[in-house]
């Protein structure tokens, strides 16, 4: 069951997360990369209801090219993804954000 400070957390990183796509003057997808940081230690069970099938949605994703190289697999998923899926992707940050603020600002 998520518990009000499992959404308040997951809503923190996701904050900074936004931060990184919203200052950084990366390209598109290093922000995203970098933004995935952030939330790393977020999981499934700390997001509301509303948000957790496009959480797993995007880390499904974000990590569905496994790395070769050492990379990482996420670096290796942004790297062989097209440019419109870097940006479904950065959208779909966007909105799993929106619904964790709902949530928190709700009171979940």
């Amino acid at each position: 069951m998520t518990t009000a400070h499992d959404t308040r957390y997951a809503y923190e990183k996701f904050s900074e997360a936004i931060g990184i796509m919203a200052t950084s003057e990366l390209p598109l997808r290093q922000r995203l990369l970098e933004a995935r940081t952030c939330f790393v230690a977020v999981d499934a069970d700390d997001m509301p209801a509303e948000a957790r099938a496009d959480f797993v949605a995007l880390d499904t994703r974000m990590s569905s090219v496994k790395a070769s190289r050492g990379e990482g697999d996420w670096a290796a998923t942004l790297a062989a993804v097209s440019d419109d899926e870097v940006r479904r992707l950065a959208r779909l940050l966007v909105d799993i954000f929106w619904r964790l603020e709902d949530a928190v600002r709700g009171g979940v």
